[in-house]
């Protein structure tokens, strides 16, 4: 009988259990507006390049989930695609196609008195 898992297999857990917490906060941010979808594009960290492209534009502000489907259809870019996949055109493209995802986070609101 085994005791726990082989070792690989927790260091699978244990990297899968990472890049879910992860991928939770970049789309939490993406979402309240603390990240833009050029910086996610444009970055070169390796759990956001692990990052699906669907999941990513679906957590933007105002994001409809069959507008963002259709438009990536009619792009001919899969939304299963992972963020490091994408080719500069591709990148370009989406930038293009989603223009109110590029602008930057806003700052901070002061309480009004």
């Amino acid at each position: 009988m085994s005791a726990g898992p082989a070792p690989d297999h927790a260091a699978a857990l244990r990297w899968a259990a990472s890049f879910r917490e992860f991928r939770d906060a970049l789309y939490a941010s993406l979402s309240d507006g603390t990240r833009s979808l050029a910086d996610a594009l444009g970055s070169d960290d390796e759990l956001t390049a692990e990052t699906k492209l669907l999941g990513v534009l679906e957590s933007l502000p105002g994001a409809r989930k069959t507008d963002t489907r259709r438009t990536l259809e009619t792009l001919g870019v899969p939304g299963s695609v992972r963020l490091g996949a994408l080719s500069d055109e591709q990148r370009s493209l989406l930038l293009a196609t989603f223009p109110l995802a590029n602008t930057d986070p806003a700052p901070d609101k002061e309480p009004s008195s």
